[in-house]
């Protein structure tokens, strides 16, 4: 059990010595924003935990922290999606990344290639990903160690 588990454990299994909510709200909060680095999403995380916490259903020892990091999933997603400036945002990173010198120059790559690294780029993780293209995680992070090593053979 992690953290999250532990607090929503401690919370609700020991009503006499029942320590304040806080304890649940802060581990989400810390789960939110190592999930996302985003203040504002860690913030709206914890205000739907709280919102939602009483309609919890815990079917095993680790469903808290599976229902807090799907909260956590689908509210970053909402927030990328609702905003309306992310290609402008991708773009002025890519001047950005461009300015320094730095320049990554995706064309040469193959299409699918191509496109994980523009969604890698917009902030997405592997996984996340490899959901978007219907396959699991570990089958991409394959294709990607084929394709370096293929690039690295075809460089030397």
């Amino acid at each position: 059990m992690n953290k999250l588990d532990l607090a929503y454990d401690a919370y609700w299994n020991h009503p006499r010595s029942r320590p304040p909510m806080d304890s649940i709200l802060v581990a989400v909060r810390a789960e939110a924003l190592n999930m996302t680095h985003s203040e504002d999403i860690a913030q709206i995380v914890t205000l739907v935990v709280f919102q939602k916490l009483e309609s919890f259903v815990r079917a095993d020892a680790t469903a808290f922290s599976r229902w807090v990091r799907t909260i956590i999933k689908r509210t970053r997603l909402e927030h990328y999606r609702s905003s309306s400036d992310h290609t402008k945002e991708f773009d002025e990173n890519s001047q950005a990344v461009s300015q320094e010198s730095t320049y990554i120059d995706t064309s040469k790559l193959p299409e699918p290639i191509q496109l994980v690294a523009h969604r890698l780029l917009a902030g997405y993780n592997l996984t996340e990903i490899a959901g978007q293209l219907g396959v699991t995680s570990a089958a991409l992070r394959n294709k990607l160690a084929r394709f370096r090593k293929a690039a690295l053979r075809n460089a030397a």
